[in-house]
């Protein structure tokens, strides 16, 4: 079962998703767009990648379990299911140029339906019909650059439409087959030219188009489990999509919200902190012990192995070298006591058991969303292991 939420998406500066082709061709970098009513998307993949990065530069590691593993060259099954998954990002409101009305948000049917889909807001209402409009001083006609509306009716009630949080003047419906048409005139274009490296001499010409500052869109966004916090500070933040960003495109605000799944501050695991202290105890703890086949500090690579046979495997590994290895069983109880703490920040506690019998039957009692979140950060817990001991190898 998957917990619902979603994202709206205001753009601070001119935003281009779509064709990447430079100054060496000469082309037009075309925007992707909806099939159906021609307005600009953003690909569920250029949100996914865009919370990737974030997350990597915030905890790395953490962002393979919550988006899942990427595929790597040569190795099968390399890749993981996503805990979060992301749909295309859809306009909601096109700020248009119009004469005498600098700027008025316009939308259609259409687009306010999966609106509507999505958040579930404004609730129990019918879809405003086209020529609805809420504007200054109540005009009947509107002219852009390439025709005119008329006909207009007065709508107050079309703010309910706006998303919570964001303010809008000058709102009007228009039809489906024409909202294309519009958005075309309101996309933002630039030329720029190639220079040749010695004399200012134009090499070539290309062109770029984007959605203007102050479009919204929305997006749905499917969660698997708790425990998700993708932004450091409240439910809101600033993020760079698509390309051209160190000329300035791309500067959105992104805000996350629900009813049903409530989205908290980033609290990081510490996974990495945690493995180096661990390595660092284990390597001292080998001290005096002559028998490298007894000493501990290699464990960590026997502990990535072990990910793949489940929590109870994992767990009793302690168990097996107590005795005559009790390096090695103490590293291993160590990662799991480590393990049970981090995991108890969101709510998933590790029962606590030294019968064997015991441990086994409580583990398999944990909710299959529990084992999959504790499974995944032992596997990004172990690869910080493996790295630390990489690291401490050789001194």
């Amino acid at each position: 079962m998957y917990h619902k939420a979603y994202g709206i998406i205001e753009t601070l500066a001119p935003l281009h998703v779509g064709a990447t082709a430079g100054e060496e061709t000469g082309n037009l970098n075309l925007i992707f767009r909806d099939q159906f009513t021609k307005t600009g998307i953003i690909p569920g993949s250029s949100i996914r990648g865009r919370f990737r990065a974030d997350m990597r530069h915030k905890e790395p590691g953490t962002e393979n379990i919550w988006y899942g593993h990427q595929a790597e060259s040569g190795i099968d099954g390399s890749t993981t299911e996503a805990f979060v998954k992301f749909e295309y990002a859809s306009l909601v409101w096109l700020p248009v140029f119009c004469p005498g009305q600098p700027i008025v948000w316009v939308t259609s049917p259409q687009l306010l339906k999966r609106y509507q889909q999505i958040t579930g807001k404004p609730a129990n209402s019918k879809l405003p019909a086209v020529n609805s409009a809420k504007l200054k001083n109540n005009r009947k006609f509107l002219f852009f650059n390439l025709g005119f509306l008329d006909k207009l009716n007065p709508t107050p009630t079309l703010s309910a439409w706006v998303p919570d949080g964001i303010e809008l003047d000058n709102l009007v419906v228009v039809n489906d087959n024409e909202i294309g048409i519009i958005h075309e005139m309101a996309l933002y274009r630039q030329t720029r030219t190639k220079l040749e490296n010695d004399v200012k001499k134009v090499e070539n010409f290309f062109g770029v188009e984007a959605l203007p500052e102050g479009s919204i869109l929305v997006f749905p966004i499917a969660i698997k489990t708790k425990g998700w916090s993708p932004f450091a500070k409240g439910s809101f933040q600033d993020l760079y999509f698509g390309g051209l960003e160190s000329i300035g495109f791309g500067r959105c605000q992104v805000s996350i919200a629900s009813g049903e799944y409530k989205i908290m501050t980033w609290t990081p695991y510490g996974l990495d902190e945690e493995a180096r202290k661990l390595v660092q105890a284990a390597k001292k703890g080998d001290e005096g012990i002559l028998e490298a086949s007894k000493q501990g500090f290699k464990e960590a690579y026997k502990m990535r192995e072990a990910v793949a046979f489940g929590l109870e495997r994992f767990w009793g590994e302690a168990k097996r070298h107590e005795g005559d290895e009790p390096a090695k069983a103490k590293y291993w109880k160590a990662v799991w006591d480590t393990l049970a703490k981090i995991l108890k920040k969101t709510d998933v506690n590790l029962p606590k058991h030294d019968d064997v019998n015991m441990m086994a039957e409580k583990l398999w009692e944990l909710k299959p969303e529990d084992q999959q979140i504790a499974l995944a950060v032992l596997n990004q817990f172990c690869d910080c292991l493996v790295w630390w001991t990489q690291r401490y190898k050789g001194e």
